[in-house]
């Protein structure tokens, strides 16, 4: 099961928008002037050449390294090149090829991988040796088809590598991104009154299954009061001296709100915004009940349609403070991470001149 915040979380893009500058790979006419030179700090001629193919700040990314990656991703696709139809459908029906859309395609993820590239530079992230071997071992298990590409071995791994430090900053993006302290406030500003309290509970659940018919007028058992009876148990166990904690090993399965989804748990304290509380939970009936639980007391058990919930409420606190805070942070970090890290593109240009001669079939 999977969650998202409520309609009010699509105002965020807006706060997003004033307060970073989100910079999306687009092919733009880029005239190459020869006589007129860009330089970095260190004195370094930053200005696309002919054989550029793309800046992004002062850094020159070349054609050569583009058309590497270019092989790389026919490898990744086994020599595919189609590309989503409905996302093109206008420019396919204005004549664009799929080649040119597909180089189109290969180009934006190269400026996503560079862009992240230069968060982990900052932040320095890097592989560790495990990692890097496994690697070197994916080559050496499919070197032939690799190699059928045009790929030497140091260019498969070089790409490899900077895949998978990309995917290791959007795995945790919390971990390596700071979340603009506007954009967060700018967010918690569109609640009040009853929304801006933190709960900190416990939580477990426990699937049941309904009687039902078949197509044939069989009716076939479901497991519903059994479970409901052992849910009893439960509750019983806690009311005589069990910790809620220790009960809820015995359960079933549990929730947790990790990042902008749900995942199974088990004897965890969870917390949770006012304003997030139902999405959490899986039930608006379990967070009204959470809501109406003082602290240190137990919900009833709510039967939510597929299994039986029960919650303790270990705290409330008045504000978003706390567990409650992080992980609205957390989830911020989480759905916009890729603005937030596009925030460091200054200014960028690409070399549509050598876009355009690049042929593939």
């Amino acid at each position: 099961m999977i969650y998202f915040m409520d309609k009010k979380t699509l105002t965020l893009i807006g706060i997003i928008a004033a307060v970073i500058v989100i910079l999306v790979c687009v092919v733009v006419g880029t005239e190459i002037k020869n006589n007129t030179k860009s330089l970095n700090a260190s004195g370094e001629n930053t200005t696309l050449t002919s054989e550029d193919i793309m800046r992004i700040n002062n850094n020159l990314y070349s054609k050569e390294e583009f058309l590497k990656y270019i092989k790389y991703t026919l490898y990744k696709n086994d020599g595919d090149m189609s590309v989503d139809k409905e996302k093109y459908a206008e420019q396919i029906a204005s004549g664009t090829s799929e080649e040119n859309l597909f180089i189109s395609d290969a180009l934006n993820n190269f400026y996503q991988l560079k862009v992240y590239g230069m968060l982990a530079n900052q932040k320095n992230v890097s592989l560790t040796d495990e990692e890097i071997e496994e690697i070197e071992n994916e080559y050496e298990a499919n070197a032939e088809k690799i190699t059928s590409f045009g790929m030497e071995k140091e260019d498969y791994v070089e790409i490899a590598k900077q895949e998978k430090i990309m995917s290791t900053i959007t795995s945790s993006p919390k971990d390596y991104i700071e979340l603009p302290d506007a954009v967060y406030t700018g967010y918690i500003d569109q609640f009040s009154g009853d929304d801006l309290k933190s709960y900190t509970y416990r939580m477990f659940e426990v699937h049941y299954t309904t009687d039902t018919e078949t197509e044939s007028g069989e009716m076939v058992s479901g497991d519903m009061a059994e479970k409901q009876d052992y849910m009893n148990q439960v509750v019983e166990r806690i009311k005589n001296g069990t910790s809620f904690e220790e009960a809820a090993e015995s359960g079933d399965t549990r929730l947790i709100y990790v990042g902008n989804g749900i995942q199974l748990a088990k004897s965890m304290e969870e917390y949770a915004a006012g304003f997030i509380l139902d999405q959490k939970v899986g039930s608006q009936e379990l967070s009204d009940a959470i809501k109406a639980t003082a602290s240190g007391e137990m919900t009833e058990v709510i039967d939510s349609g597929s299994a039986f919930q029960i919650a303790k409420v270990e705290k409330v606190e008045d504000g978003i403070v706390g567990g409650a805070k992080e992980e609205i942070q957390e989830l911020l970090i989480s759905s916009y991470a890729d603005e937030l890290v596009f925030s460091l593109v200054k200014d960028m240009e690409v070399n549509n001149s050598a876009v355009s001669r690049i042929k593939i079939k």
